[in-house]
């Protein structure tokens, strides 16, 4: 019919005469020639997929649903087919596919971020004992002391790790952030020192 030579772009004159077979395209040429005798047995098949090739050479995805005729005898007369052009609906349906999966990764990425703020926040606490506790000791001590160094570097380390907890819920979207004019090459040290733990 009409609608069937428009989905294809043939006029009628070219497809008359024409085996079915001959708008499959290539892929699925096999299957069909190997089904459509099992078709003609069966008398009957609904939603089977494939794709017809149209004049033009591009491809559209049908959905076919055929009925086979029969004469008073029984014997094969001729084949009632229904197409529907699914492409349009495959499409869409993939598109929500990656949609969901990409949906799916966000939460992910949001679950991620949530476990890594509450390990920053723990790990916090710790430090907080180290650094104020080093504080003190550093009051009472000789700057000239071996004690005095040992304490220094423990309270550089408490710092370091506090300023790790910072970058930790900077990522996890768990700090409020403040917009300033910072020297880039500070940044860059900080960024150098996060790819070294991260990177081979």
């Amino acid at each position: 019919n009409q609608t069937w030579l428009s989905a294809l772009g043939y006029e009628k004159e070219e497809v008359i005469g024409k085996n079915f077979g001959d708008m499959i395209h290539p892929d699925w040429k096999a299957h069909f020639n190997e089904n459509f005798p099992r078709f003609k047995a069966i008398g009957e098949v609904l939603g089977v997929e494939f794709e017809m090739v149209k004049k033009d050479g591009s491809t559209i995805l049908v959905s076919f649903h055929g009925k086979i005729g029969k004469k008073p005898d029984g014997r094969f007369k001729q084949t009632h087919c229904i197409f529907h052009d699914i492409s349009g609906q495959r499409r869409l349906e993939q598109e929500r596919e990656r949609l969901e999966q990409k949906m799916n990764q966000m939460q992910k990425i949001e679950s991620i971020g949530n476990l890594a703020g509450g390990i920053a926040h723990d790990f916090n606490n710790i430090l907080f004992p180290v650094v104020g506790m080093s504080e003190l000791l550093l009051e009472d001590l000789s700057p000239d002391s071996p004690e005095h160094a040992m304490v220094t570097q423990i309270l550089t380390a408490g710092k370091r790790g506090s300023e790790l907890v910072k970058q930790i819920l900077s990522f996890s979207r768990q700090h409020e952030h403040k917009l300033q004019p910072v020297r880039i090459e500070s940044i860059l040290k900080e960024v150098l020192k996060l790819c070294r733990s991260t990177i081979p």
